[in-house]
């Protein structure tokens, strides 16, 4: 789930909600990914330093706006690189 995520991320910056939305319309035929295994994968993410989240505010609403961190960048660029196992 975190290099899924890692990969939007690397898109644009996104708030969990639109990370659901689009595993929803993209990958749900495949994979169906519940709204706590997201934050729990944003935490993960955040707290290995691969992902930072700002606060802001958006039509009077606060919202929590996920960015890929650059270690989170070569993280998930060295994970693409890498050999498949077998």
């Amino acid at each position: 789930m975190e290099f899924v995520i890692l990969g939007l991320l690397l898109l644009r910056d996104l708030t969990q909600y639109e990370i659901k939305s689009i595993l929803e319309r993209k990958v749900s035929p495949f994979y169906s990914a519940s709204l706590g295994s997201i934050q729990a994968a944003l935490k993960k993410l955040e707290s290995g330093g691969h992902a930072d989240r700002q606060e802001v505010v958006q039509g009077g609403r606060r919202k929590l706006v996920y960015a890929i961190s650059d270690e989170g960048k070569r993280h998930f660029l060295d994970w693409m690189k890498a050999d498949v196992p077998p």
